[in-house]
């Protein structure tokens, strides 16, 4: 009897040490981010090239779910997409365009908002 509850043991023992050492599962994250500058933009607005630090040139598509955050999407612009391969297609979710970084000063130097035109109660 006392054999039977050894061999038990061990098998517990070696079954839990298998469930533990399996990776746990967690949600993946496919997309993958790209900065650089804009060197070229589908005039239907479906494409969209960027040219990298390096000089490597990739196109994303764009499709009705990508959201353009910053401006307007033109040739010369930085900025920063956000994208995932579907169906063999790199395809942007997000398109930040970067605002100058003299723009961010002079906004912060900005007179302060005017007080709330709500009149006081006496």
């Amino acid at each position: 009897m006392k054999g039977y509850a050894r061999l038990a043991a061990a098998t517990l023992l070696l079954a839990a040490a298998a469930v533990s050492a399996e990776p746990p599962t967690s949600a993946k994250n496919h997309a993958k981010t790209l900065a650089g500058t804009v060197a070229a933009v589908d005039p239907g607005g479906k494409s969209l090239t960027v040219r990298d630090a390096k000089g490597k040139e990739t196109t994303v598509v764009m499709t009705g779910a990508t959201r353009v955050t910053g401006g307007k999407l033109e040739k010369g612009e930085k900025v920063t997409v956000r994208w995932m391969v579907r169906e063999k297609q790199s395809v942007a979710t997000v398109v930040m365009i970067q605002t100058p970084e003299g723009a961010t000063a002079s906004a912060s130097n900005a007179d302060p908002a005017p007080a709330s035109p709500t009149p006081k109660s006496r």
